[in-house]
């Protein structure tokens, strides 16, 4: 979406279907929503500005689904999966590139490939990427008929199944021209031969990586930082094990889902007997073994029996998910009370308020915004449909 403050500009407006949420497993992905990217003008943002969705195309091929699964914390790059005849592809796409390539003047609606196909390492194997970084080089010149794909680059992470099993994965450099040593980086498991590994978020650098990777006990988050290697210059993945500082109550598994932009806050869910809760833990000293965090497992709403954090600022100081509650799971944010130093939650309802089925999956500051400082997106069961963003 993006808004135009202060102008208004004649615009067409499409409506998709959005028929069944994303889900991903090793051997097989479902994507099925299109490629909508949201966008947003500078602080001079009003009540009375235009919005707009974007149609940001998908890669070359004969496919069914497409999908943005995350943005870079400067708002510069996109990346995501796009269903190709039997395969899921990671992709990477520069926004301010993309746009450059229409006329400027809503809706964008092209068929020019605009998504660079990092997915390309296994070709005929599925790939996704959920986060990246900020731009981390300079832009080259697009040429299609010469495979020069790149429009500026991230690095970028998410997961690839390369042979039998599937590893988190870090894409460095540009793949699609030819895919060199060094292009992308393979996060292995934590030994015994169960992968599975997942990136789910990167640092503003791209240097730590956090996800989650199976183990025989079970599903257990991971930090892994690309300046700490094995024998064989492979980034080597420390599993978390989530401890609540105060209640010693440790969770039986544990995914990571976000971290702060210098890497030191790290926030997910993990199992109890009973049910999930979300935790937010920071890195005390990475150098010990087992390494050093201070955890906390935070606060359900009142009658609540789970919660589950996707997301946090970039300081970490405020984190978003969802959590259960007498009228069903709700969108909520997490933040600590200035005066006692406990985390609080509060909820942010959903689009029925009869019954509520909502969940937060991203959260940005818009500091001077007249409309407020914190924003907050995800998606809600409403009265007329399953859900919606």
């Amino acid at each position: 979406i993006r808004s135009f403050a202060g102008d208004r500009v004649e615009h067409t407006a499409a409506t998709h279907s959005f028929r069944d949420f994303l889900s991903f497993s090793p051997s097989q992905m479902r994507f099925s929503s299109l490629s909508l990217f949201a966008f947003l003008a500078g602080p001079s943002l009003g009540q009375d500005d235009d919005f707009y969705f974007w149609r940001w195309g998908h890669l070359d091929g004969p496919h069914e689904f497409s999908a943005a699964l995350g943005i870079s914390r400067d708002g510069k790059t996109a990346v995501g999966a796009t269903t190709v005849v039997d395969f899921n592809r990671a992709w990477r796409s520069d926004i301010d590139w993309a746009i450059a390539t229409d006329d400027g003047v809503p809706p964008l609606y092209n068929e020019l490939q605009v998504q660079e196909d990092i997915g390309v390492i296994a070709p005929s194997r599925p790939s996704a990427a959920y986060a990246a970084s900020d731009m981390t080089y300079t832009c080259s010149a697009y040429d299609l008929e010469a495979l020069k794909l790149d429009w500026c680059g991230s690095i970028v992470g998410g997961t690839g199944e390369l042979g039998e099993v599937s590893y988190g994965t870090e894409w460095l450099l540009p793949v699609l021209d030819s895919v060199d040593e060094g292009d992308y980086v393979k996060i292995p498991d934590f030994g015994g031969g169960i992968c599975d590994m997942k990136i789910f978020d990167v640092t503003s650098d791209g240097s730590i990586a956090v996800g989650t990777g199976n183990t025989r006990r079970g599903e257990k988050a991971f930090v892994a930082d690309r300046n700490v290697l094995d024998a064989d210059g492979i980034p080597i993945p420390v599993q978390l094990t989530i401890q609540d500082t105060v209640t010693l109550q440790t969770l039986r598994s544990s995914s990571a889902q976000a971290v702060s932009e210098d890497g030191l806050i790290i926030a997910g869910y993990g199992s109890t007997k009973k049910a999930n809760r979300a935790f937010v833990t920071t890195v005390l000293d990475a150098t010990t073994d087992p390494i050093t965090l201070e955890s906390y497992i935070l606060p359900m709403l009142g009658g609540g029996k789970f919660a589950e954090a996707y997301a946090m600022t970039p300081d970490g100081a405020i984190i978003a998910g969802r959590s259960d509650s007498p009228k069903g799971p709700q969108a909520c944010i997490w933040f600590v009370d200035d005066t006692t130093g406990e985390w609080l939650v509060k909820g942010l309802g959903g689009l029925s308020k009869q019954t509520l089925n909502s969940k937060a999956t991203g959260i940005a500051y818009r500091l001077g915004s007249l409309v407020g400082d914190l924003i907050v997106v995800g998606y809600s069961q409403s009265i007329l449909y399953p859900s919606e963003a």
